[in-house]
């Protein structure tokens, strides 16, 4: 399993992030889209940071292969320590906690977080490189 949505009719409420593909064209909820809960997102969110500095959680960017290509570099070197045997403290710098709840709770199932986390970058890796492929940019639609 992953935390990446696929089906928008599993979305429950407005507190998910939409990555889209193409430039954002004011329409949200697309059916080509993926989508992640607030506090699944959060924790690739440091890597995008890295990346493309003009990031806003609450924003809508487009983002051009040039600056995903070294994001997907950091989701596969991530996803490949976590497949290695890794625990949330050796990963902690990497990751981002979008509150202190969502820190505790994600500790108290390793395991299997740790591993949805691994299929999460590993899915969207695809999903982006696939779009990207396509000659199209990726669009991460916020709160």
């Amino acid at each position: 399993m992953s935390f990446v949505i696929r089906d928008k009719t599993a979305l429950s409420g407005t507190a998910y992030v939409e990555l889209q593909p193409g430039p954002f064209d004011d329409e949200f909820w697309g059916d080509e889209s993926i989508y992640f809960e607030e506090h699944h997102w959060n924790l690739l969110e440091r890597m995008l940071q890295r990346h493309f500095p003009d990031y806003d959680h609450y924003g809508f960017q487009t983002i051009g292969k040039a600056s995903w290509v070294p994001i997907l570099s950091d989701f596969m070197r991530l996803a490949k320590k976590i497949e290695s045997g890794v625990t949330v403290s050796d990963i902690r710098s990497e990751i981002l906690f979008g509150s202190d709840h969502a820190e505790q709770e994600f500790p108290s199932e390793e395991s299997k977080n740790l591993n949805e986390l691994m299929n999460t970058l590993k899915e969207t890796s695809q999903w982006v490189t696939s779009v990207l492929d396509s000659g199209s940019p990726v669009s991460v639609l916020g709160l």
